[in-house]
């Protein structure tokens, strides 16, 4: 038998206790996991927010983990710069809080493009959050934050002991009685005569919170039919879906036809191959493809080719009878970061007039197919939807929450709201004066480059200044890029001149705030820059 007591007096030496002893104490009675209520002044148990819109920038607040026994604790919020973005695709990163044994030491680690969580005998992460970086993305949205903190599988909250969900009991518990022909209400009205009062009231309590959850869907009509959605839709994460720009492959043996809410429609008669566009995965984890689909034709077969890193086939290929109305055609699959996927629909069997329409491919990250939406780098304000109604269920039945007939319908009201549902303006009244929003900046570059820009309102003023040396016609500044909020819409030229020369120069200014020199090559021997430009921004 292995006895292990603690702590013990030292005799002469005996009885000598290291870390690993503490920790080990300590994991006896408080579980692993970020402490939700700590007495540390300004406490946010760790959760990351957006810095003030639009940035690049977010914020870990202060807070206390254990991890097996150990404690990290940070006193004061610490700021993370997100790299900058991919200019083709998206991508995942996260924040964790970790502890190392090897390395002696514990901290709050910025993952870029990973999400994946270490949780060995070495090395034990908790996951704060993931961070959804858009392609060419110049803000950061609290949106693009997912809060992992209450994931019991890659973080979750503290304890001195293991709590135990009643709940989640009652839940179950109700559910096997009424499997089983029992009323649950006719049930407890029996028991309660059983219990004392002061237990009858605390299972009534239970109870009432468990039947007190509201659901919330949105849909263009007052039946809730028309474009019913319990979530807001997701960005695309594929361009060019909205009309069938961009690189797609066998568009040419396709034709177009119409339009389908708001989407290109693309129509192909008969058997051939199908037309699609590949996507490389930006990170891992589970995606949900979707796309609006409508064929015509008795006895034809239509099937779902799914490829995956050039092999046809999947699990996820079906097929389907022909001669079918508009529908959305969905599945989730799991998938790594930089697999080559691709879908494409054809008409399999032999038969004349069997038809079939294509419009709006979609992947978005999740297992839930959430309504066509552009990709982040085409998306503009007016593409957020404004349902025309909301629906209220309360009760407990999930599994009922996507049928509209369970909701109460009602006019929304005439909003503005953002990604997520919530409410950006509402009856907006202006008296008095507007204050443009303003700003200032002032970037050193390495070459020896100085930008000062302010800001007023969508615009930036540039004033150059400094002595010039060793940059190259075409080339990156090297140096320190241009922070938000000073990121242009497109790229921007920026003209100024050579206070000893008869001559000009321009840099191109990127919306990621690279900047490209485009005057004439300068040497050791530094130029005297000047002049002022002016640009819109982001």
């Amino acid at each position: 038998m292995a006895l292990f007591v603690f702590p013990l007096k030292s005799i002469n030496g005996s009885n000598m206790y290291n870390n690993d002893d503490f920790r080990q104490y300590f994991a006896n009675f408080i579980s692993t996991g970020i402490l939700a209520n700590v007495p540390l002044a300004g406490s946010t148990a760790f959760q990351v927010t957006q810095t003030d819109s639009p940035s690049m920038n977010v914020i870990v607040g202060s807070g206390v983990a254990w991890i097996i026994g150990g404690q990290v604790m940070n006193t004061s919020p610490l700021s993370f710069k997100i790299p900058a973005p991919l200019t083709s695709q998206s991508r995942t990163d996260s924040i964790v809080v970790q502890w190392s044994n090897s390395s002696n030491n514990g901290d709050i680690i910025y993952k870029q493009n990973s999400t994946q969580v270490v949780q060995t005998n070495d090395v034990y992460e908790l996951q704060l959050c993931k961070i959804l970086v858009p392609a060419n993305a110049t803000n950061i949205s609290q949106a693009n934050i997912t809060d992992m903190r209450a994931d019991t599988s890659v973080c979750g909250f503290s304890s001195p002991y293991e709590a135990i969900k009643t709940g989640d009991l009652l839940a179950q518990f109700k559910s096997e009685l009424e499997a089983n022909g029992v009323l649950f209400e006719d049930w407890f009205e029996n028991i309660k005569g059983q219990l004392s009062e002061d237990a009858a009231g605390h299972l009534q309590n239970q109870l009432d919170s468990l039947d007190s959850k509201v659901y919330t869907a949105y849909a263009n009509s007052a039946d809730g039919t028309d474009d019913f959605t319990t979530v807001y839709p997701n960005l695309n994460l594929l361009d060019g879906t909205k009309d069938f720009s961009g690189d797609w492959e066998n568009l040419s043996s396709w034709v177009t036809d119409g339009t389908y809410k708001g989407l290109t429609v693309k129509k192909r008669t008969g058997k051939g191959i199908g037309l699609y566009k590949i996507w490389t995965v930006p990170a891992d984890g589970t995606y949900t493809f979707s796309s609006y689909l409508k064929s015509s034709g008795n006895g034809g077969t239509i099937r779902r080719w799914v490829n995956i890193n050039w092999s046809d086939g999947q699990t996820t290929t079906i097929d389907m009878d022909s001669n079918f109305d508009w529908k959305v055609d969905t599945f989730s699959i799991s998938l790594k970061a930089g697999d080559i996927a691709f879908v494409r629909y054809e008409i399999t069997s032999d038969g004349t007039g069997l038809d079939i329409w294509n419009a709006g491919h979609k992947w978005e990250q999740g297992s839930t197919a959430t309504p066509w939406m552009p990709s982040a780098s085409e998306v503009t304000t007016a593409d957020w939807p404004q349902y025309k109604y909301v629906g209220r269920m309360t009760g407990l039945n999930v599994a009922n929450k996507n049928d509209p007939k369970n909701y109460k319908w009602q006019s929304n009201t005439d909003v503005v709201r953002d990604q997520n549902g919530t409410i950006l303006v509402k009856d907006l009244e202006v008296s008095g004066k507007l204050e443009l929003p303003t700003a200032d900046l002032t970037v050193t570059t390495k070459s020896g480059l100085i930008l000062i820009l302010t800001k007023r309102g969508d615009f930036a003023e540039v004033s150059f200044s400094g002595e010039v040396s060793n940059v190259t016609p075409g080339k990156m500044i090297p140096g320190t890029w241009v922070d938000n909020p000073f990121h242009p819409t497109t790229t921007k030229q920026l003209i100024g001149h050579f206070a000893s020369r008869d001559t000009s120069f321009h840099i191109d200014l990127k919306p990621d705030g690279s900047m490209i020199w485009w005057g004439a090559a300068i040497g050791t021997a530094p130029l005297t820059a000047r002049g002022t430009s002016t640009y819109l921004l982001n």
